[in-house]
């Protein structure tokens, strides 16, 4: 299983023990910068000090990886599975009249 420390490059990648149970998410850092992607979405939860640049360079990193380190987070915080989620398209709406 690949562990975000697993991954090479100038970036050190990490979770955080204290924030396993918030949504699954990593920390990027690289000098004095430091970043926060929540990994399901992948999105930019915040940035400290990475340019446009960078930024999409690591969330390129992020999207090779990403399986591997929603699963590696999924088994660092207990969560063993996904919780289901019926697709929107499954989802009944009440009939207005």
């Amino acid at each position: 299983m690949l562990r975000p420390k697993d991954i090479s490059g100038s970036y050190r990648f990490s979770f955080v023990e204290s924030g396993l149970a918030d949504s699954p998410h990593i920390y990027v850092e690289r000098d004095r910068q430091t970043c926060k992607f929540l990994l399901e979405p992948l999105e930019l939860m915040r940035n400290g000090g990475f340019n446009a640049r960078e930024l999409l360079a690591i969330r390129r990193i992020l999207e090779t990886h990403h399986d591997e380190l929603l699963e590696s987070w999924r088994e660092d915080s207990g969560i063993a599975q996904p919780p289901s989620r019926t697709p929107p398209s499954k989802v009944r709406r009440p009939v207005r009249r």
